[in-house]
């Protein structure tokens, strides 16, 4: 309307046809800045919080396999597992300045330790006297079972240096979800939609990463923060070949490492908050 508003102001005089090929140029410009626009929008990425960085082909053994904490925490201490004589099962322990200690079971033949943190806290999990196993957090010499989510079965797979641990428990109503303990209080963080999910690691802010099932059964990355879980291919500016389907763990800085699909390829990754 502008244009055309214009045009009759300033050209009272000019012939029909001028007037015709003005206001076809005018709607012409119309549609086709209508359509530019929609072309951004139908092709724009995510820009979210995070930015993706490419680590290469995902190593034989797999990172899902351990949480984020390290076996070897700032005090020297370790932890590892070993294979008891005669079939007597497998037992965690921790060596402390050359010094081994064993962290026993939960009335089981077998435990494994998973994260150790600066506190001489251990997380794993253990096979109770039923066979199933458990999550636990060991301190002060003891093994404590940290329950489920109110089925059989729960591991724990990372702790902070206040000894939240975090891991996944079966449900009341059979699938297996991601949970973070705390004094004694399990909580479900839930699913991105699906069924089932699992929590891997998790960092002093409370920030926690893993892997949960969407809506379409899809395996996707997640971020669980402030009470929320969040798709972390929503919050990632990335090529559209790629996508998230673990998070294996968070440091402090927000920093998130896990594994993906890019070109039909499994990869590691490297989320980086947007500064």
């Amino acid at each position: 309307m502008f244009l055309a508003g214009s045009f009759w102001e300033g050209s009272m005089q000019r012939s029909e046809l001028r007037i015709y090929t003005s206001l076809m140029l005018a709607g012409m410009l119309a549609v086709l800045a209508f359509l530019a626009g929609a072309h951004i929008i139908h092709t724009r990425q995510p820009m979210g919080r995070y930015t993706l960085t490419d680590l290469g082909a995902v190593a034989q053994e797999s990172s899902l396999a351990h949480g984020g904490a390290p076996s070897v925490n700032r005090i020297r201490q370790k932890v590892a597992w070993k294979h008891l004589p005669g079939g007597r099962g497998v037992q965690a322990y921790i060596l402390d300045h050359g010094k081994r200690r064993s962290l026993g079971t939960l009335g089981g033949k077998v435990s494994y330790p998973i994260a150790l943190n600066d506190a001489g806290q251990v997380a794993g999990y253990s096979l109770r006297s039923d066979q199933s196993p458990h999550a636990f957090l060991w301190q002060d010499g003891r093994m404590l079972d940290l329950g489920t989510l109110g089925g059989r079965c729960s591991w724990a797979w990372d702790l902070d240096w206040q000894g939240h641990v975090v891991g996944a428990a079966d449900t009341s109503s059979g699938p297996t979800q991601a949970f973070v303990w705390n004094q004694g209080v399990m909580t479900d963080l839930g699913t991105l939609g699906g069924g089932e999910s699992a929590a891997r690691s998790l960092n002093a802010r409370g920030q926690i990463v893993g892997e949960a099932e969407t809506a379409t059964g899809d395996l996707h990355a997640f971020l669980y923060s402030d009470g929320v879980m969040t798709d972390l291919n929503t919050l990632t500016a990335m090529p559209r070949d790629w996508v998230l389907t673990s998070a294996t763990r968070i440091d402090s800085a927000g920093r998130i490492w896990g594994e993906g699909i890019y070109q039909n390829k499994t990869r590691s990754f490297l989320l980086t908050p947007v500064s």
